[in-house]
């Protein structure tokens, strides 16, 4: 893997990974839009992936591109992100002179360790590692700040012979040795994550929606810089919002840009503790 036109500004680093609340696909309107912002910069790679026959099929060249970050455009419509709105805020309040923010942008929607896509050396975990390695070497002083995920949906209606406990097991065994996995490699770097869609939410099972929000609580609680984002039930999703498609998944615009901002009053509560 190679970065086409490498930078040699010295970056900030957040990895953004998980599903596809964390690649972006908020719809509709809002009065806090992003702004696009020349110390903001976004790391993607040359790459598909598509669903054949319920199995994740890559497409990759190998190749990543460096463009300064801004919302997704899919079909002429804007798609937003919780990630750029906690980029904003990061970039005013924590870069210093002479350095800029780099998004290593590594989420996959519809992915989940249920169907062996961020498991241990399972492929978007590889693809992560390769990138976040591709953006430490463009400088000798870059470094990680902070991993903003966003996943769960995936699991929560996966594997539905599961009970309560063995749901429970296998989520808060993989996500903790995926934290485990990216520590000992970077350090503790903040690991900050977030509620679901409470529409999406409701259409599950409440047995399996407890299962993953009690692996979050449980390390919310046990895990050194680890964060949370619990209040949800605020938020709308695309469907809400834009009245068509039938998108309970998904986070609406405004409410992505909400979400980010709470994100980010976790990173700062993490800030806080560790000074």
């Amino acid at each position: 893997m190679i970065i086409k036109n490498p930078s040699n500004d010295k970056f900030d680093i957040i990895i953004v990974a998980g599903q596809s609340n964390a690649l972006g696909c908020g719809v509709g309107e809002t009065k806090n839009s992003f702004v696009k912002n020349d110390k903001i910069f976004m790391l993607n790679e040359d790459f598909t992936a598509d669903f054949v026959d319920d199995e994740l099929k890559m497409t990759n060249t190998g190749i990543c591109y460096l463009e300064i970050a801004d919302e997704r455009v899919e079909n002429g419509e804007k798609k937003a992100s919780f990630t750029l709105s906690f980029a904003s805020k990061y970039a005013k309040n924590h870069l210093i002179a002479g350095r800029k923010l780099l998004l290593v942008q590594t989420a996959v929607g519809g992915t989940g360790f249920a169907r062996h896509h961020w498991g241990e050396n399972e492929s978007l975990t590889v693809r992560m590692f390769e990138m976040v390695e591709q953006a430490l070497k463009m400088n000798s002083e870059n470094k990680i700040v902070a991993v903003l995920w966003h996943q769960g949906e995936h699991d929560m209606f996966r594997n539905k012979e599961l009970n309560y406990n063995e749901r429970y097991d296998f989520y808060y065994n993989k996500l903790y040795t995926f934290i485990k996995n990216l520590r000992d490699k970077y350090g503790k770097v903040p690991f900050i994550s977030g509620g679901f869609c409470p529409t999406w939410m409701a259409q599950n099972e409440r047995e399996n929606v407890d299962a993953i929000l009690d692996v979050y609580k449980k390390l919310d609680a046990t895990i050194e810089n680890f964060a949370f984002v619990y209040k949800t039930e605020d938020l709308k999703c695309n469907f809400q919002s834009i009245n068509k498609g039938g998108d309970y998944v998904h986070f609406c615009r405004d409410s992505s840009y909400k979400l980010g901002r709470r994100y980010y009053k976790e990173y700062v509560k993490l800030q806080s503790k560790n000074l």
